[in-house]
């Protein structure tokens, strides 16, 4: 997919895909990832306002958190 066809997307589509991501099986971004950072955990706990709960969970999983995260 390159921008040319991010036109084309339809908000059902968009819907689609975020409902996989969210609720289905391993997210794309953490079957690529060669950390074992539960990217869907970290995300519930930023959302909820546990930004030390979620730092932790992300400095435990990635061996260089701050080279990373750049």
């Amino acid at each position: 997919m390159d921008k040319n066809d991010l036109n084309e997307i339809r908000a059902e589509d968009v819907t689609v895909i975020t409902s996989a991501c969210v609720e289905g099986a391993n997210p794309p971004c953490a079957r690529a990832c060669p950390f074992t950072l539960d990217v869907r955990a970290f995300v519930g706990r930023a959302e909820k306002g546990k930004w030390q709960t979620a730092f932790k969970s992300y400095r435990d999983a990635v061996v260089f958190p701050e080279l990373v995260s750049r």
